[in-house]
C-alpha cells in the first residue's frame, strides 16, 4: 500500500437512513440508520465509507456502539497516514469491529483513488 497523505479534519460523521428497505435473500429487511464516513487526506483525496445495521438483524446496540465509538474514532485518525489506519483503529478501540469498519473500507477508498 503507498499512502495518499495523512488524515486531516474535517472528517465528517453521519447517522443517515440511506435505505427504507433492503432485500435480501431469504426475506425484506426494513434498513435503520447507517454510519456514513468521509476520510480527508493532506493531498485533497476524500475516502468514503458506511457501516449498515441492516435493520433488526443485529442486537440493538450494534448500530448504537458503531455510532457512540465514531468521534473517538474520528479523532484517533486525524495526522494519521491512510495506510495506518487499520492499526490505529485497532490501538484505539479493541474488538468492536463493525464499529470501525466504516472508516476502514473509507481508508481502502482513499488509497484507491
Amino acid at each position: 500500500m503507498h499512502a495518499r497523505g495523512a488524515l486531516t479534519a474535517p472528517v465528517r460523521i453521519k447517522r443517515e437512513n440511506l435505505l427504507k428497505q433492503r432485500l435480501l435473500s431469504t426475506n425484506v429487511n426494513f434498513g435503520g440508520d447507517s454510519l456514513v464516513v468521509a476520510l480527508h487526506t493532506s493531498t485533497g483525496v476524500c475516502g468514503w465509507g458506511e457501516m449498515s445495521p441492516l435493520g433488526s438483524t443485529y442486537d440493538p446496540a450494534f448500530p448504537e456502539g458503531a455510532f457512540a465509538a465514531a468521534p473517538l474514532l474520528a479523532e484517533s485518525l486525524l495526522g494519521t497516514g491512510v495506510a495506518a489506519t487499520a492499526r490505529t483503529l485497532g490501538q484505539t478501540l479493541k474488538g468492536h469491529h463493525y464499529a470501525r469498519s466504516a472508516f476502514d473500507m473509507a481508508a481502502w477508498d482513499a488509497l484507491g483513488q
